[in-house]
């Protein structure tokens, strides 16, 4: 899964090859899968590709998502948008959020856009880093009780600057309804 304002349909998504960080350098990398289907409503877009596993790159590496769940005011969330990672700042947590059920688009907060997508908002508390541009598509989580990652949603947008706080999602429940999807979590 990613955002799905990132590709079209049909669209064969590879990683970068290189040097890590450097998204211009035109280099491709490892074959990931095909974009399938997308819906706007969520913000989301199916990647079907051989062994994707229901995991977020964690700053101490892979981490399992055992779990999905809905995203409630006074929820903490982190997210493994890349762009954060290369910009110095890995795993931004501490996402507090404000809004459990918005719309947001190009008129209503959410500029990255250009249709309106149905989810949630949060601010980074204690002046945190929120996320970045190009942290698209990254996966939202919250960390339970004992360490486990539990899946919230796919990072969508935010308020416009790299850092700021604001962070918009779509809910992972919501997207693995529409797509009758469930988790794989093995790492």
């Amino acid at each position: 899964m990613t955002a799905a304002h990132c590709f079209g349909v049909g669209t064969k998504i590879y990683t970068h090859a290189g040097t890590p960080g450097d998204y211009a350098n035109g280099l491709k990398g490892n074959y990931v899968g095909t974009v399938t289907a997308r819906v706007q409503e969520w913000d989301a877009e199916t990647i079907d590709g051989a062994n994707n596993n229901a995991d977020e790159s964690d700053t101490t590496g892979w981490m399992r998502l055992t779990s999905f769940a809905y995203s409630y005011n006074g929820d903490y969330v982190c997210h493994d948008g890349q762009r954060s990672y290369f910009m110095g700042h890995p795993t931004p947590c501490d996402i507090k959020v404000t809004n459990q059920d918005m719309y947001c688009g190009p008129s209503t907060g959410c500029p990255g856009l250009s249709y309106t997508a149905r989810g949630v908002w949060g601010d980074a508390v204690n002046n945190g880093w929120g996320a970045a541009g190009g942290d698209s598509g990254a996966t939202m989580f919250a960390v339970e009780p004992g360490g486990v990652r539990q899946a919230r949603g796919l990072l969508s947008d935010g308020t416009p600057g790299d850092g700021t706080p604001g962070v918009f999602w779509t809910e992972a429940t919501d997207i693995f309804n529409y797509y009758g999807l469930t988790l794989n979590p093995q790492t």
